[in-house]
């Protein structure tokens, strides 16, 4: 009673595909060339409030699943899990609900209920440029790709590259 309407092999081309394919849920993969996951849920969820969005990663860290559920996913499960629990997640999802993987879920609670501030996340002092373009430096390409990838001028990319560094503390 399932149906894929869509794939995209990065970030980028999932946000351009969303419009078309009127999904009830997209399901996001954390580590995608171009644009990272939780970029992509960002700007998901600003564009389409509503849209519930599952992250699928092969990391369950307790850091991790904060920065997803803060960015603005509805869910988390780790890869390994089974198909039966993927099947719960998305019902979950779409009904409106929260789904955590019963392997972060545990680490999630326990790292809450201690205080734990680690939480904070620094990427979210940077704009959503900023983190566009830290991933695709994180991926090795150049400043020269970059500009010509995001359609922008190189001291343009200079200039998103200081204010990292300085933002970040590099």
């Amino acid at each position: 009673d399932m149906e894929v309407v869509g794939q995209a092999a990065n970030g980028v081309e999932a946000l351009a595909r969303l419009e078309a394919a009127h999904p009830h849920i997209v399901l996001v993969d954390l580590t995608m060339p171009v644009m990272n996951g939780l970029e992509l849920t960002r700007r998901i969820k600003e564009r389409f409030p509503k849209l519930p969005v599952l992250i699928l990663s092969m990391y369950g860290d307790p850091v991790g699943v904060t920065r997803a559920l803060r960015a603005g996913a509805s869910g988390y499960i780790v890869k390994e899990s089974m198909v039966e629990e993927l099947t719960l997640a998305v019902r979950a999802v779409v009904d409106g609900g929260l789904f955590l993987s019963p392997l972060v879920a545990g680490p999630v609670v326990k790292d809450y209920l201690a205080g734990v501030t680690s939480f904070d996340d620094d990427f979210g002092l940077l704009t959503a440029r900023e983190s566009e373009v830290l991933q695709l430096l994180a991926e090795g390409r150049t400043a020269a790709d970059i500009a010509e990838l995001l359609i922008i001028s190189l001291p343009t990319i200079r200039s998103h590259q200081a204010n990292i560094k300085r933002k970040l503390g590099l």
